[in-house]
């Protein structure tokens, strides 16, 4: 009997993967193990275009603290925002206050116990 590798993308686009013994109807288990580099996902940014507030939701996947940088569009940092410690394996939800930036491209950059989660553009309008 073969064995038949299983990808499991979650809402937050982490991918995961485990080995079902036997057919893929089986009914087998996919056991949970992040693949070889750290944990990368997105976050779900909205509203996207914003004019003021904006949620930043993403999942931790170990217990730290977590800092929200804003970067433009030349690579300055132009917002930083740190969070408490966060727990591991949770939706997180933070606001960010963008009203004071000029309208343009931005990147929203989620830092886990200084190292990057991911990132993901933001588009500031008027």
């Amino acid at each position: 009997m073969q064995s038949t590798v299983i990808a499991i993308i979650d809402p937050y686009d982490n991918i995961y993967s485990g080995f079902n013994k036997g057919t893929p109807n089986s009914g087998g288990i996919p056991i949970n193990i992040p693949l070889s580099r750290p944990y990368i996902g997105k976050a779900i940014i909205y509203p996207n275009p914003a004019t003021s507030n904006v949620t930043v939701q993403y999942k931790t996947p170990i217990a730290g603290a977590v800092v929200i940088k804003v970067y433009d569009i030349m690579g300055k940092q132009v917002l930083q925002q740190g969070a408490a410690t966060l727990g591991a394996n949770q939706v997180n939800t933070s606001t960010i206050n963008i009203s004071n930036l000029p309208k343009g491209t931005y990147t929203v950059e989620v830092n886990m116990n200084g190292a990057k989660l991911f990132s993901s553009q933001l588009i500031k309008a008027q």
